[in-house]
């Protein structure tokens, strides 16, 4: 269905929470906008050439995860065993924006700070993070649903939402009419397909469940 891939689609893109990160973690921050271009490119080319293969050679029996239709073999386990590496190492550059965002709270800057061990604070609410995103994961009954639905709500606001919003307020004065309509536009399609793709899978994991 359209509106589920619309969710998994975005969510591909999920990496947009930390782009402001890494561009003042670089040393040349002047080529931000050359190397973000190229990399959207080559991920773009190589979703669209793995998706591809994958449906042409499972169709409509293809799983949440691929990995689930291969044999059960040697070959297969040890896959899975890269792509969890692959997930070790990607997940605290996606986590570490709600990490900081968290960290500057007033709810978190109030609680007790131990003065023998100062990191205990910081390193038991990550930890919890931690453990809350693994119990949702192993809770969540379809892992492709679990996706959308993210992707259908937060990922639509950091693509299309959010960054509209915050172009029309810094740069108000230099908005011409064209590009005015153009992200109304934008940001109507983002809340509309957006929504249609979250209450869709919402819908989906209840019945799931």
């Amino acid at each position: 269905m359209i509106p589920l891939f619309f969710g998994i689609a975005v969510f591909d893109f999920e990496g947009n929470g930390i782009i402001i990160n890494l561009h003042a973690s670089m040393k040349n921050p002047e080529d931000f906008d050359k190397i973000l271009n190229r990399v959207i490119t080559c991920v773009v080319a190589i979703l669209i050439f793995f998706s591809a293969v994958c449906y042409y050679s499972y169709g409509n029996e293809i799983e949440d995860m691929v990995t689930l239709n291969l044999p059960h073999d040697n070959l297969t386990s040890l896959i899975q065993i890269f792509y969890c590496f692959g997930l070790l190492g990607s997940f605290p550059m996606q986590i570490m924006p709600a990490y900081e965002i968290t960290e500057k709270t007033k709810s978190y800057q109030k609680c007790p700070t131990p003065d023998k061990f100062p990191a205990c604070k910081r390193l038991t609410m990550r930890t919890l993070f931690v453990i809350l995103v693994a119990v949702l994961a192993m809770v969540v009954p379809k892992f492709g649903l679990f996706i959308n639905l993210t992707g259908a709500f937060v990922c639509t606001a950091l693509a299309f939402v959010l960054p509209v919003m915050m172009y029309n307020k810094l740069f108000a004065s230099t908005l011409t009419k064209r590009m005015n309509y153009a992200h109304k536009t934008l940001l109507v399609f983002g809340i509309i397909v957006g929504s249609i793709s979250f209450f869709l899978s919402l819908f989906e994991i209840i019945k799931a469940f």
